[in-house]
């Protein structure tokens, strides 16, 4: 009996072993939404959510999650900008970390909420992830405004406790080469983790959320750009902030995702206000995944 159940359980764990290293194949096409049109995908982006991971599709349609890092076709896309400010709210010392394109002058600057400068750099950043600590002399609340290859990263944070002193140190720079290889000896995707996929179509864009368990085809369905803004809600903070929360949905009335500070134009008296001026930073919700029961 017991020979028996041996070869058993010998028998189920290799079937399951097959089951779970099976590759898992996943191809994409796009078509209009209204019409139905066939158009052709020009990019695909694959976030992983779960490991905060991504990589992009630039000339093929089709990705093997198992081996994905493998592939000639895949390339790693790091999370550019403001990738982490921790911890918040925070004591004596901020950590600042970031990816850098590399190109041009790139500034870090920190505001305190009467719109003052407290700390700033200004300089041409290695291509690749940088760290810096900041210590605030007195607690409140800051603002972090990156900007760097013409692009704004903001973030808010509070200090909890006054210091002897306002300081701002680089700590550590890790290169694009490093970073690189450190992605590749990753794995970048288990059974669990929420990806979500991004494709590009000239000016169309559409986004799909899941977390597959087996091959299969994802259609993107693409929208003309036509954003509608909803319910929004309008904060104070003294002296001199205005908080304006709102969502963004298409012409269907289904939630936009893929917008960023760029998307926005904020006027004051009919003059544009730039993004470092109005600490504008779009948030997604906790990247939450409402929407993938409609696209899946």
């Amino acid at each position: 009996m017991n020979n028996i159940l041996s070869k058993l359980s010998i028998l189920l764990l290799f079937l399951s072993f097959n089951v779970f290293s099976q590759d898992i194949i996943l191809t994409f096409d796009s078509e209009m939404r209204v019409s139905g049109n066939s158009v052709t995908l020009d990019r695909v982006t694959i976030e992983n959510l779960t490991k905060n991971t991504s990589i992009e599709l630039q000339a093929t349609n089709t990705v093997n999650l198992t081996t994905a890092l493998g592939l000639e076709d895949l390339k790693t896309n790091f999370n550019k900008g403001i990738k982490k400010v921790y911890p918040n709210p925070f004591e004596t010392e901020l950590n600042i970390e970031f990816y850098s394109d590399g190109i041009g002058v790139s500034t870090l600057k920190i505001y305190d909420i009467t719109g003052k400068i407290i700390k700033s750099v200004s300089t041409n950043f290695e291509i690749g992830e940088h760290k810096y600590v900041f210590t605030p002399q007195e607690k409140g609340v800051y603002f972090i405004v990156l900007n760097d290859n013409n692009k704004t990263y903001t973030s808010r944070v509070i200090s909890t406790h006054n210091n002897s002193e306002s300081t701002l140190t680089h700590q550590k720079y890790i290169s694009n080469k490093k970073s690189q290889n450190k992605n590749v000896n990753d794995i970048f995707f288990e059974i669990g983790d929420v990806l979500l996929f991004t494709g590009y179509s000239g000016n169309y864009i559409n986004t799909i959320y899941n977390s597959p368990t087996e091959s299969r085809n994802f259609t993107f369905r693409m929208t003309d750009g036509y954003y509608r803004f909803e319910e929004y809600h309008i904060e104070s903070n003294f002296p001199n902030f205005v908080d304006v929360m709102f969502s963004v949905t298409d012409e269907f009335f289904e939630g936009v995702d893929y917008l960023t500070n760029d998307d926005f134009i904020v006027l004051e008296d009919g003059n544009s206000v730039s993004p470092s001026e109005t600490f504008r930073y779009v948030k997604k919700s906790g990247q939450t995944h409402t929407f993938s029961n409609k696209f899946s």
